[in-house]
């Protein structure tokens, strides 16, 4: 399992779609940058770059080349899903698949799969489990697929759900993509209950997103996950950590 005591409070910024850069007060973790018409990293990544940079794959709304400059050699290191096309940079470079364990020192990384490509990640650094899914989702499209399609397709999903759940997750960033019409909510649902996330950030949202609705269905599932939603790019959170998670880590011995 993943989990460790905290070291202080997670700062979450939104650069927009599935895109967050994470400050851990002492690292910078960026995911899945597509475009930062906000401005986030315009002065470049906190802590002097000192960090790492996941791309769950290469759909181009998951990964802007220009991400690369953004790296300072010796401090910030790439985590890339191996159909990633990274041009040359001086900076490490991790071509990963699903199911690798990488140290980097200063935290852990576990690769999970994806129901379309690529990667998703867990993230152990600084005391905070993060679990970004990239393109991770019952992907559960009505119009388009047949009522056998779409059983195989979730069944899939839930697979990989099995998988990841048992590790202690603070946050968690999920796809809840609203072209999905009414089963938009379906995916974050069932993660939340099999996985069961401390807090969940709704990402990838292709439309406007009804929390109400979110939190409403999860409530009736008996959910605990807290919902946290940026509505804007360059939007920002500060979490700290619950006294409820402390306990639960003590108790675990981590």
């Amino acid at each position: 399992m993943f989990g460790g005591m905290a070291m202080g409070p997670l700062t979450v910024t939104f650069t927009g779609h599935s895109g967050f850069l994470l400050d851990t007060g002492s690292h910078a973790l960026l995911f899945d940058l597509y475009r930062d018409e906000a401005g986030v990293l315009e002065g470049g990544l906190p802590h002097g770059g000192d960090g790492a940079v996941f791309i769950s794959h290469s759909h181009n709304d998951h990964f802007n080349p220009a991400v690369i400059g953004l790296g300072i050699p010796g401090k910030t290191v790439f985590v890339a899903d191996s159909g990633v096309r990274i041009k040359q940079t001086a900076c490490t470079v991790h071509k990963v698949v699903p199911y690798e364990t990488l140290d980097l020192g200063w935290g852990k990384v576990r690769t999970f799969g994806s129901t379309d490509e690529g990667c998703s990640f867990l993230v152990d650094a600084d005391g905070w489990s993060i679990f970004h899914a990239g393109d991770l989702n019952d992907w559960y499209w009505t119009e388009e697929s047949t009522p056998w399609e779409l059983e195989d397709d979730e069944a899939r999903f839930l697979k990989e759900l099995e998988r990841i759940k048992g590790n202690i997750i603070d946050v968690a960033f999920f796809p809840v993509d609203q072209r999905l019409g009414r089963d938009a909510n379906r995916g974050a649902v069932l993660f939340a209950r099999t996985v069961g996330p401390h807090r969940l950030f709704p990402m990838h949202m292709n439309g406007v997103l009804d929390p109400s609705r979110l939190k409403e269905e999860m409530a009736n599932e008996g959910i605990a996950t807290e919902l946290v939603y940026l509505h804007n790019q360059g939007e920002r959170t500060t979490l700290e950590k619950k006294r409820k998670e402390e306990a639960m880590r003590k108790e675990d011995g981590r």
